[in-house]
């Protein structure tokens, strides 16, 4: 498995199938016209109008007028309950993430908790990150014909939109993390040793990464508001993106399911294990802290394609790169986003909810 994932015959192999695929998808729909990918029951349906709660998301204020609280407090006493422990979470980080930067500014230290350890990542060449960011490119490639056959032998069970966006996604990642793991496994033995995964306590890496991202919240906040004020001024407006679509479309309880377990589990594991666990601790064999921090970080935000996020995400990304090295353990940034995910992944189902007391 080794020699096939470190050579160039399965990325030739692969590559190869792709573009045969794609040849022959745009030889047919040049001599029939129309696109073929996909039976016309499959196809994208047409761009929907914005839902009322994501008008309500980007408006911002309209969901905390008095009435309509008071008439989510008479009608859905557990939906009030969940918003106003959002709303107190979000407002508690804020404070505390000030009160936490105060005392920092004022006592000199520009670092939470112990000092950092000068403990550099596991070593990873650059080679093994584009295998594994090719290998995940040419899967995804590949994802539509697989769509295409799905249909081809169960013609009475078609995918939509929102199902195959989820089971790509979850195989997408899925594929990411086998490779990680097999690389990781090649080079030392031990895919835990590769990844920086050591067997100390697990308490205190966690507990220092809370600390700064707390420390951190209110700021990226900020920036988030900023970045969005700015566009909304040059009258900029961002691209819809599918998962906000999903969120606020889907109806289907075991489609949000699915979609809260990639958003929240498979998600950031996939991301820390490569974007930290092999990008980072390549960069940081070539760069300075600060700098595999930055361009790691930026990496990371350009994968998410949102201009409006993107400053925030690589403020973020670069957040979780300062823990991955300052604890040694991949434990501290991949608790820190999956908590940041589900963290907005809540507030998100809580205005869908709310924004339906029009």
């Amino acid at each position: 498995m080794q020699r096939l994932l470190r050579g160039r015959a399965l990325y030739l192999l692969l590559g190869a199938m792709s573009l045969m695929l794609y040849g022959r998808l745009a030889w047919r729909e040049a001599q029939q016209g129309v696109g073929v990918l996909l039976p016309e029951a499959a196809q994208a349906p047409a761009a929907a109008e914005k839902t009322v709660a994501e008008e309500t998301l980007e408006t911002g204020l309209e969901v905390f007028e008095p009435e309509r609280l008071r008439r989510i407090a008479r009608q859905a006493p557990a939906l009030a309950l969940m918003f106003w422990v959002q709303l107190a979470g979000a407002l508690g980080m804020v404070v505390t993430g000030l009160i936490l930067t105060g005392r920092g500014w004022r006592s000199g230290r520009r670092q939470v908790g112990s000092p950092v350890k000068r403990r550099p990542p596991p070593a990873w060449t650059m080679g093994e990150v584009w295998r594994i960011g090719a290998l995940a490119v040419v899967v995804l490639s590949l994802m539509p014909f697989v769509r295409l056959a799905f249909h081809y032998y169960w013609p009475n069970r078609p995918l939509d939109t929102h199902e195959w966006m989820v089971w790509t996604m979850l195989w997408l990642d899925g594929v990411v993390i086998l490779a990680v793991i097999a690389f990781a496994a090649g080079r030392l033995g031990s895919a835990r040793k590769a990844l920086g995964m050591s067997r100390m306590d697990l308490t205190g890496p966690i507990a220092i990464g809370f600390r700064s991202y707390v420390t951190t919240f209110p700021w990226l906040l900020a920036l988030l508001v900023v970045v969005a004020s700015v566009m909304d001024w040059l009258g900029i407006s961002p691209p819809r993106e599918p998962l906000h679509a999903l969120l606020f479309e889907e109806e289907r309880s075991w489609v949000l399911g699915l979609t809260i377990m990639l958003a929240c589990l498979v998600g950031p594991v996939a991301e820390e294990l490569y974007f930290r666990g092999v990008i980072y601790a390549a960069l940081r064999q070539r760069l300075s802290r600060i700098a595999a921090m930055v361009l790691s970080g930026a990496v990371f935000a350009a994968f998410h394609l949102n201009p409006v996020g993107f400053l925030p995400m690589m403020a973020l990304g670069c957040l979780l790169a300062y823990l991955y090295e300052r604890t040694g353990s991949l434990a501290s940034p991949l608790a820190i986003h999956i908590f940041h995910n589900a963290f907005l992944l809540n507030g998100a189902l809580v205005l869908r909810q709310a924004a339906a007391f029009a």
